[in-house]
């Protein structure tokens, strides 16, 4: 095990892009998706023989608090922060690393998001001790860039610059922007030129690192924070957070810091990863049968092709379509063109408009 490096799992997404499976009291993080484990159960577990249990951190909405300590039942419940009202990755990344502070006087913090599928654990245990000696030797804040293999729109994107050298074996490089996300012809070009790496959200930094680049980007998320950093790991937690995190500014960690802070770096991963980001992915990554397929729980498939079916309770069949996606559960039905999976979220704002909160 790492004697100094520690893991914050960032597990307060909403998993809107999987309704009707995933819900407001139930997200994407925990439910089981691809296996019998909850992703965030994959995730902790995934990192417990680099770091252990003790040194991981999980920063969580205070809705699914329950439900979080479940699941995550090995871990120390002081390792467990729920926030009262979700201020994005930014005040998230600035919590932990307080913490982390008040916990151990400070050290290297490897930032995980809770709901991608990552494999194998060897390959991700190397690059984050490679990260981490970046991060730790250089002052550096470090993300690992996957290597694209298809010219995807839904992710965004990393610019390698010139190389800076190798850490524990690994190349790291300047890093020299992010890309949001492209165009299928802008895709294209960056996969043809090459130097253009997806960008999987994880970083990793001293905790005094991050802190100082919030000071200079986000001052107004700064001063909250330092105000709220005296309470953790005390029995005032929870009343500061109440009482503080509300008023942080909501800004993600990617635009409010990373696009902007000098001393950057990346890594090329060399593991598999996917953002498990749609149910067009889902697709992607299942077992199908010969005419592509993917179908759980009792489904019959007739003259159909390239479908993903999740079945609940009844019984689902297809005749003669193609590409869809069709998701059911007790009180609500999905059937939607397996293109528009990136467009689910605006399903739950037409059912909200509508008055059915009840199914969101």
């Amino acid at each position: 095990m790492s004697a100094e490096l520690w893991v914050m799992v960032m597990a307060g997404g909403a998993g809107t892009r999987f309704w009707p499976a995933s819900r407001a009291h139930r997200p994407k993080q925990l439910l089981p998706i691809l296996g019998d484990r909850p992703l965030l159960r994959r995730t902790v577990d995934r990192v417990l023989g680099l770091v252990g249990a003790e040194r991981i951190l999980v920063v969580a909405g205070q809705s699914h608090g329950r439900e979080v300590r479940r699941v995550l039942a090995d871990l120390p419940p002081e390792n467990i922060i729920l926030e009262p009202v979700g201020r994005n990755t930014a005040a998230a990344c600035g919590l932990a690393a307080w913490w982390l502070k008040r916990r151990a006087g400070g050290g290297v913090m490897a930032v995980l998001p809770a709901d991608h599928l990552i494999e194998p654990d060897e390959a991700f245990h190397r690059d984050l001790k490679a990260a981490a000696e970046a991060a730790r030797s250089q002052g550096r804040l470090v993300t690992l860039g996957v290597v694209p293999t298809r010219a995807e729109t839904g992710y965004g994107y990393l610019q390698q610059g010139s190389y800076l050298g190798r850490f524990k074996d690994r190349k790291a490089y300047e890093l020299i922007s992010f890309k949001e996300k492209p165009s299928k012809a802008t895709a294209e070009a960056y996969l043809a030129q090459g130097g253009y790496y997806w960008n999987a959200g994880i970083f990793i930094w001293e905790a005094d690192s991050i802190l100082a680049r919030m000071a200079d980007l986000l001052p107004d998320l700064a001063r909250g924070l330092e105000e709220l950093a005296p309470a953790l790991l005390t029995k005032d937690q929870e009343g500061a957070l109440e009482r503080i995190y509300p008023g942080l500014p909501a800004v993600s960690v990617d635009l409010g810091v990373m696009e902007k802070a000098g001393g950057k770096c990346m890594i090329p991963a060399g593991f598999n990863w996917s953002d498990v980001g749609s149910w067009a992915e889902i697709h992607h990554l299942s077992d199908k049968d010969e005419s592509g397929n993917a179908a759980q729980g009792q489904v019959l498939c007739r003259d159909s092709e390239g479908c993903l079916i999740q079945a609940g309770h009844r019984q689902v069949v297809l005749l003669g379509v193609k590409d869809l996606v069709v998701v059911e559960t007790e009180d609500a039905l999905l059937i939607m063109d397996k293109a528009k999976a990136q467009e689910v979220g605006l399903v739950l704002d037409a059912l909200r408009k509508k008055g059915k909160g009840e199914l969101l």
